[in-house]
């Protein structure tokens, strides 16, 4: 597969999906009704925001949809690779190439783990430790936990 052909296909769909979403609101919005005693300015405005309620109500249909089916792509794309007893973890700080066939490339980027420290545990641990100046750094590092980095997810084509 070329990066070509793959652009194709996605600005096929991309314009079939925005002017099947557009059609969907025009059709809704030509519902609207202005009242009697509104102005045309008035009319106009109510018009606009109505229609931009449905393309809203439409579009978060559509993001909830695509994100489900983005996140169940990424579990069925690891199962997958998993299966074919292929190392699907990734490393933090790094972008690791997990697959690559036919053209595609599939990698995995991790952010650095980080450590935060909440106002709330410092306290229970200064509560816990006394108020002495001591005390506080002690307190302030065994209130402090690792977060795992972000992983992101990519698809690419490798001509």
């Amino acid at each position: 597969m070329k990066q070509q052909d793959l652009s194709m296909s996605l600005l096929n769909l991309d314009s079939g999906v925005k002017d099947a979403l557009m059609k969907e609101v025009s059709i809704l919005s030509s519902s609207f009704k202005a009242s009697d005693n509104e102005s045309n300015v008035d009319a106009q405005a109510k018009y606009n925001v109505n229609s931009k309620m449905v393309l809203m109500a439409f579009t978060r249909k559509l993001s909830s949809e695509y994100k489900k089916l983005y996140d169940t792509t990424k579990a069925e794309l690891d199962s997958a690779l998993i299966k074919m007893d292929v190392d699907v973890s990734s490393m933090a700080g790094t972008t690791k190439v997990i697959y690559e066939h036919d053209g595609f490339q599939f990698t995995k980027k991790e952010n650095m783990a980080s450590t935060s420290c909440s106002v709330t545990d410092l306290k229970i641990e200064l509560a816990k430790a006394g108020v002495s100046n001591e005390l506080i750094d002690a307190a302030e590092k065994a209130a402090r936990k690792e977060r795992k980095g972000n992983v992101y997810y990519d698809i690419s084509v490798v001509d």
